[in-house]
């Protein structure tokens, strides 16, 4: 892998926090304290999008970003700390009209540095796809942006297998980097395809094998299941319990919360150790709204499954047994 940006499979840093209330439903005081406890505890790699917070109008544009940015410069950890963000999402104003063009890319990159306080972004993903725009069209602006030092690396979110394959096709004939690591919606609850919304990607078995074929490292969001395995039990009134009610996924809560006690975690955090016990690289991202919450989804850094216990849990989920 190219650029700075790191997935080393080292399980505290290979956690990353997400940041999508930062400057928004967190304040400064929140985001820093959660920003803070995240270093202490290990974590290296702090995700952003350049539209985060935008559904906010009465907040500065990219809100998330501009707070990291803050924090940053406030602790002076920009050569420690990996600070990523996504571009290219339509303007919530008209979500119908994708930004995906080169200018619009640059724009978002040229802001999203001005709002971190960063020469080089380690890492930008592209937000959605257009299968509209041919793939060479949407890799050939950020290998420019790459050579010219504006980013050290580029990958992808809700891309589609069929995409993410021909991607890898297209980099490989023109010599490209390519993309350097894929992050889809994915964690040990699959969401109802009623729930996903449109432009965003689960991950699924042809996914799955791509991503164990190539070694393309994963960085998932929604790797917790929106906290699903600790809210199942309370039915289909819970709004997000909704999100993911149905028998295969109640069945994973069940197993999960029989051997949570064994390793001494919760359920979540057991089903985010799963992901990280992966056959290829896996950078969760991870949620917290306080920093108790975010302490203990460190927690799943420290669980050694056993064996038997990785097979049942993956043979149950439908992921390959290693």
């Amino acid at each position: 892998m190219t650029g700075t940006i790191s997935l080393a499979r080292d399980p505290r840093a290979q956690l990353v926090l997400g940041t999508l209330g930062f400057g928004t439903k967190q304040d400064r005081d929140a985001s820093f304290a959660l920003l803070d406890t995240f270093i202490e505890e290990g974590g290296r790699t702090i995700d952003t999008a350049h539209v985060y917070g935008n559904w906010e109008h009465a907040a500065a544009p990219s809100a998330s970003e501009r707070m990291v940015g803050a924090w940053l410069s406030s602790r002076g950890v920009r050569t420690v700390v990996n600070a990523t963000t996504k571009i290219g999402h339509p303007s919530l104003d008209d979500p119908a009209v994708t930004r995906l063009d080169p200018e619009s890319l640059r724009l978002d990159i040229e802001e999203a540095r001005d709002n971190l306080g960063l020469e080089t972004i380690p890492l930008v993903d592209l937000h959605r796809d257009s299968t509209a725009i041919p793939v060479e069209e949407l890799l050939a602006p950020l290998e420019e942006f790459t050579r010219a030092g504006l980013i050290g690396a580029y990958g992808a979110s809700n891309w589609t297998t069929t995409r993410l394959r021909e991607s890898r096709v297209v980099a490989a004939a023109r010599g490209w980097t390519g993309f350097v690591v894929n992050q889809p919606s994915w964690g040990l609850a699959r969401p109802l395809e009623t729930a996903l919304p449109t432009g965003m990607v689960a991950m699924d078995g042809k996914m799955h094998r791509l991503h164990e074929q190539s070694g393309l490292p994963a960085s998932p969001y929604s790797s917790q299941s929106k906290g699903y395995f600790s809210r199942w039990r309370r039915g289909p009134a819970d709004a997000t319990v909704r999100l993911f009610h149905d028998n295969h996924n109640r069945a994973t809560a069940l197993l999960l919360d029989e051997l949570a006690p064994l390793y001494g975690v919760p359920a979540t955090e057991l089903s985010v150790a799963v992901l990280l016990a992966s056959a290829f690289p896996v950078s969760p991202v991870i949620g917290a709204g306080t920093v108790e919450q975010l302490r203990s989804s460190f927690r799943a850094a420290s669980v050694g499954l056993s064996a038997a216990h990785l097979e049942a849990v993956r043979t149950l989920c439908r992921l390959p047994v290693v």
